[in-house]
Parts: C-alpha cells; structure tokens; sequence
C-alpha cells in the first residue's frame, strides 16, 4: 500500500486508475497521514467526513469541497474520487471543471444526457459520470445541455461500490 502524500489540484483525471496520487480500490487507510496532517490548519478545517442515508456504506471524506473521496466502508477500499470547482486537472486531456458539454460530446459521441440520473454518462463506460450547471431545473433542450458547464466530475468502480454481506458472512471477529 502507497501512502498518499499531498493532493495535486492540477492532475489529471484517470478513469479507472485515479487522481494524483489518490487511487481507485486503494485502501484508504494510504491517507491517513494526509488526513491527519491537514485535519485542521489554524482555524478551518480541511477535511470534513459524511455518510448518506441511501448509501449506508459509504463514508464520504471531503477536503475543503473539492475533492470528494468515496470510501466503502466495509472493505476500506477508495471507490469513487469526485472533484469541484478549484479543481484544474484534466480528464481525456482535454476536459475540465468548466468546460462545455458540447466539448465532452465532440470528444466521445457515446456520452449523453441521463434525465433519470440527472448526469452525463457513457454508454459503455458505467465508471465516470459528470455533472453540469442544470441541476434544479425541470425541463431543458439538448442545445442547453451542450451549451451547459460542467460542474463535477466523478469516476468510480461501480463493481466495488456497494457491498452485501449476508447474515453468515460476517468476519469471525464481528461475532464475539
């Protein structure tokens, strides 16, 4: 296991892989040391901790609401990273917090508009997702979507990001 030593603002995005030193399926006790050094600096703190009542293990760890990093609770493992406006790394090379759906969609005709999510996915491609400057909104054209920023972006391992044990699958050492 690596340790996590600083977060680069200016990496790029790999979907699959990772951001900056931050890496998809990592255990996420490799930030710990991160963590715990920039826990607080004078006053604010940078690192803030959630969960979230539909995704009960999932723990969500915060660094001053740019970087979001999604944390199975159950297996310890990174299993989704999601940055925010400060953000100025890449991802594909090309797009940025920023940057117009129409680029995105020029990039890879296979991204779309999911009205039942409310985001930007790839057909094929289930683990990166992006959201954009529509939210809230109850009904829009396609040229507004492409004519629309992005605002998240998020790549994941879907496959890891839920975990369900059954009644005799728990460790031995959560029974005593």
């Amino acid at each position: 296991m690596t340790t996590v030593k600083k977060i680069d603002f200016d990496s790029p995005i790999i979907p699959g892989q990772g951001i900056g030193e931050i890496r998809l399926l990592e255990n996420a006790f490799s930030l710990r040391p991160l963590i715990l050094s920039n826990t607080c600096s004078g006053q604010k703190i940078d690192w803030t901790f959630t969960t979230e009542k539909q995704f009960p293990d999932w723990l969500t760890l915060n660094y001053k609401d740019i970087l979001f990093v999604g944390v199975n609770v159950y297996t310890g493992k990174i299993i989704s990273l999601t940055v925010r406006l400060g953000y100025k790394g890449k991802i594909f090379q090309q797009i940025s917090i920023g940057s117009y759906v129409k680029d995105l969609f020029k990039l890879d005709n296979d991204f779309y508009y999911d009205e039942g999510d409310d985001y930007i996915l790839h057909k094929t491609n289930f683990d990166i997702r992006f959201d954009i400057d529509l939210k809230n909104r109850i009904s829009f054209t396609d040229k507004e979507v492409e004519e629309s920023r992005i605002t998240e972006i998020t790549i994941l391992n879907h496959e890891q990001s839920s975990t369900i044990i059954g009644a005799t699958e728990f460790p031995k050492e959560w029974t005593k």
